[in-house]
Order: C-alpha cells, then structure tokens, then sequence
C-alpha cells in the first residue's frame, strides 16, 4: 500500500537534467532552492566533462552506459550536449530592464538569483527576488525591469532552442498597445 492509497500526499521529485560541466553551479543553485523547499530532486549529468559544484545522482558515465557507449567516447567525439536548451546569465542595470517581446514558440524560465525586478506576465506585474521564479508559456508577452538601486542578477532558460547565433527568437512589442502605455499607467 503507497501513501497515496492511505491518504497521505504523494511527494513528488524534481529531475534536473543538465551538462554539470559546463552548468555545474546553476544545477546546484536550483537544487539547493528546490531542496530547502521542501521537494526532493534527482540530478543527472549528461555533459562530457568533469561535473564543476555538484555531484550528480546519477553519473555521465552511467547515462553514457546506458546508451551503449562511454563518457569519454562522447568526449572524443566533441559532442557538447544541450542543443534543446538556451541558458542565459543576465545582469539587468538598476533602472534597466527587457521592454516588452514574445518568443513564439518558446517558453521561458526566469530565475531571480540576486536583486529584485517587475516582471510584466501580458498586463499583470509582479515583484520577484532573489530566489523567485516565473515561468513564461510559449508566445506570452512578458517584460522585466529593475526599478531598484542595485543590479539584478538572472538566470533565463529558453526553450527549444531554434539554433542559430542566439537560440532563440525573439518579437519585439514593446511599441503596440496596450504594451507601449502600460509602465506609464
């Protein structure tokens, strides 16, 4: 009998699936937050270096085993893992911020990791701090400012990545209504 079959709530488990040799310190950041939440996690390193800041439940090499072949294999064969995620550190400027724009076709999520913005969901705003998060359906116009006195620090996950220069599209509506009067309101 589970815990669910006594009434008891299902506890569910985050897997955080990431190249730990490139991305090993944003892995642990998002692990440590989930973790003092209260929600447990799994992490697995597909990346085809040494993991940097965190030791992964789940090894390169077992993942790399279980797909008939080696780590180091994968290594020599120059792959470089996560083509379906777009990963961004971002700094916006105290005064600073992205004016309104979409990606069709791509969702978003937004970490705050230092510092506080105004983050515009269509024609809702929110305050989010360091440790909040959104995250932004495909095609949503959404806006982040920083209205404070410091930098704020982000991390921006886009996907899928559509390749090319930056990974992603980006439609910019900051100059259409209702979006070009909304901060003025």
């Amino acid at each position: 009998m589970t815990a669910a079959d006594q009434g008891a709530p299902a506890r569910s488990t985050v897997l955080l699936l990431g190249t730990l040799d490139t991305k090993g310190a944003e892995y642990a950041y998002v692990r440590d937050r989930l973790t003092a939440s209260g929600v447990a996690t799994l992490v697995v390193d597909a990346g085809t270096g040494e993991p940097q800041a965190i030791t992964p439940d789940i090894s390169r090499e077992d993942v790399a085993r279980a797909a008939g072949t080696t780590s180091q294999a994968l290594a020599d064969a120059g792959d470089r893992g996560a083509e379906h995620l777009v990963v961004m550190d971002v700094t916006l400027i105290a005064g600073g911020g992205h004016d309104f724009h979409r990606h069709p076709g791509q969702e978003e999520m937004v970490i705050v990791r230092r510092g506080r913005i105004t983050q515009y969901i269509e024609q809702e705003c929110a305050q989010l701090g360091s440790g909040d998060s959104v995250l932004l359906e495909a095609g949503v116009v959404h806006a982040s400012f920083n209205d404070e006195s410091e930098p704020a620090e982000l991390q921006v996950v886009i996907a899928p990545s559509i390749g090319g220069e930056t990974g992603y599209g980006i439609e910019d509506v900051s100059g259409q209504a209702p979006w070009n009067g909304l901060r003025s309101s």
